[in-house]
């Protein structure tokens, strides 16, 4: 009885992470996700700046 020779397959060790199949798009929709996110953020901080200079006048 003779043992087949099984390989394991040939793969990147785990947490390296490769930016190949990373197109023009995903970078786009990546950037514009980010700025999104910081125009929201800006005007929330914005809002709440403002809430709190107004509760003075309120009370």
């Amino acid at each position: 009885m003779s043992r087949a020779h099984i390989q394991a397959p040939v793969t990147e060790p785990q947490g390296v992470y490769s930016l190949r199949g990373m197109t023009a798009w995903d970078r786009s929709a990546i950037l514009l996700l980010g700025a999104a996110g910081f125009a929201f953020s800006y005007d929330a901080l914005w809002q709440i700046a403002i809430a709190i200079h107004a509760w003075e006048t309120l009370s």
